[in-house]
């Protein structure tokens, strides 16, 4: 099979199974150009589950959005969406970065974020 294939499918299976942690941003196709421009990034967002549901709580949403930057990068983020009944959003983003991010910043090749979404959306 042509490496190109080879890409693509791995690409495809990496997504189905992201699918199972995170909810998607509408433009799944710029997701899965995010992660064949940066094949790193599939792990690492295997590995935030936790760390992030610790942080947050067991019924924390992720979702992951991508972003096309100016230099055409694609760039993804994680929105942690917590249950309405969590409180101090900000302090648990603080220690989840602190705690794990601060680890994990340089396996990103500065193409993911994480952000937290307060309780109105915004």
């Amino acid at each position: 099979m042509p490496a190109i294939l080879d890409h693509h499918l791995e690409t495809a299976e990496e997504l189905a199974e992201l699918h199972s942690q995170y909810a998607f941003d509408e433009d799944e196709g710029l997701i899965a150009q995010g992660l064949g421009e940066y094949p790193k990034l599939f792990a690492l967002l295997q590995d935030a589950v936790e760390p992030l549901k610790s942080a947050f709580g067991r019924t924390v949403r992720l979702k992951l959005t991508a972003i096309e930057s100016p230099e055409e990068e694609v760039l993804l983020c994680v929105k942690v969406h917590p249950a309405r009944s969590v409180v101090n959003r900000s302090d648990r983003m603080s220690e989840f970065r602190e705690a794990w991010w601060r680890y994990n910043l340089h396996r990103s090749e500065a193409a993911l974020c994480f952000d937290y979404e307060r309780a109105d959306g915004i």
